[in-house]
């Protein structure tokens, strides 16, 4: 989404046209009050329709809540995007507890790639970028959106800032954040291409990406 021309090389036969938004008259649709919550969710973009399940999925990380792992990640399901119900997983102890919506991964922009029509299941209905140890980020994949692997073979772990984005498209990119800053203050990213998750441009010889660091 470019709001303004800052970032945009070049333009040509292009017009910009921003539509007004109507916000829902239920929002917020959701409220941090439960106590593993810590006031604050952070939704990264994370929404999905899983067409088995016939519902939406959503992971939401909780940067006020954080166990020696690492943060941790909320989950939500919906039938219709507006009503959103926290499931008791029975993943993760809290407070002697496991009567939560809390997943022991450390979650950041959730993808949904099911396979095509006719394909065998891959067992890989969503990937993820999570944080993990050794310190970086790794790709992850699940079946059900709860449960969460890493591969042993062919992932490129990546070191890192806590900020990146997935994007599924003709396979998948990563913005990854390193949280370095040029002389005007603005960050400098780098972006790395995968054609499934598996296997990723390598680090270093990503494309640099530079975006205002109040972006």
């Amino acid at each position: 989404l470019f709001l303004d021309d800052d970032l945009i090389d070049q333009r040509q036969g292009l017009n910009r046209v921003v539509n007004p938004v109507t916000k829902h008259p239920a929002n917020p649709l959701i409220v941090p009050n439960k106590p593993w919550e810590a006031g604050t969710l952070m939704v990264h973009n994370s929404v999905a329709y899983d067409e088995l399940a016939g519902q939406f999925k959503m992971w939401c990380l909780i940067p006020g809540f954080a166990t020696q792992a690492g943060r941790r990640t909320a989950y939500f399901t919906s039938a219709d995007g507006l009503k959103w119900d926290r499931p008791e997983l029975g993943l993760f102890d809290h407070a002697g507890s496991d009567k939560n919506n809390l997943m022991a991964v450390n979650l950041s922009h959730v993808v949904y790639d099911p396979p095509l029509p006719g394909s065998a299941p891959t067992g890989q209905r969503f990937k993820a970028i999570g944080y993990g140890s050794p310190a970086g980020q790794h790709a992850i994949f699940s079946e059900d959106g709860l449960h969460w692997t890493k591969p042993n073979l062919g992932i490129r772990e990546y070191q890192g800032s806590k900020d990146n984005n997935l994007i599924d498209g003709a396979g998948f990119t990563c913005y990854l954040d390193p949280h370095e800053t040029d002389l005007n203050h603005k960050y400098k990213s780098v972006l790395v291409h995968s054609p499934d998750g598996f296997h990723w441009t390598p680090y270093n010889d990503g494309e640099p990406v530079t975006g205002r660091a109040a972006d």
